[in-house]
């Protein structure tokens, strides 16, 4: 089995004892990128920094650190092709079903949220990776002749769904230096 090292960002509220006893916080904000759950930086503790300073007011925020198991529960749509296959076969069922609605109603949230309720998504799965790449320097191009491209580099998410699938043994603090142990 193959662990990630997990990396969740929160604002600072002097409460990093309680959060470390009692695991991570539940993200439910309406525009959570891959639906309600808990969220960590796959790998890069940078992408956690990066979330804190623009998110938590500069240096007001706390980055706590998680195992997570990749194995078949995890919807990897970052790193198996099968699974890019059911997003974009998903994507054009819900595209069918909105017949009215505008294309930009086809988001990731949106295809997720679709697959939870029209296969069996939630039995299959209980965590999802994903990537994004925000940052255009990020992008290379196989030839000066086509147009084909790859992304070094992306920000890499986990979302677990549910917090009884997590390692919660190993969730402990190491940002900022001042609550480690």
């Amino acid at each position: 089995m193959v662990v990630t090292k997990g990396y969740h960002t929160l604002k600072e509220r002097d409460n990093v004892d309680t959060i470390e006893e009692s695991g991570p916080i539940k993200c439910t904000h309406s525009r959570a990128w891959l639906g309600l759950g808990y969220y960590f930086w796959d790998t890069n503790i940078e992408w956690a920094h990066s979330w804190g300073k623009t998110t938590y007011d500069a240096d007001n925020y706390v980055i706590f650190e998680i195992d997570i198991n990749r194995d078949p529960t995890m919807f990897d749509i970052h790193g198996d092709v099968s699974h890019q296959i059911i997003l974009s076969e998903a994507a054009s069922a819900l595209k069918d079903a909105l017949r009215t609605k505008p294309i930009s109603q086809i988001t990731v949230p949106n295809i997720i949220e679709y697959l939870k309720r029209h296969t069996d998504f939630l039995q299959r799965y209980f965590t999802i990776r994903a990537a994004d790449n925000p940052d255009s320097r990020n992008i290379y191009y196989f030839s000066t002749e086509y147009k084909n491209f790859m992304y070094a580099a992306p920000r890499v998410q986990v979302c677990v769904m549910e917090k009884k699938r997590l390692l919660l043994r190993t969730f402990k603090v190491v940002y900022p230096e001042i609550y480690k142990q």
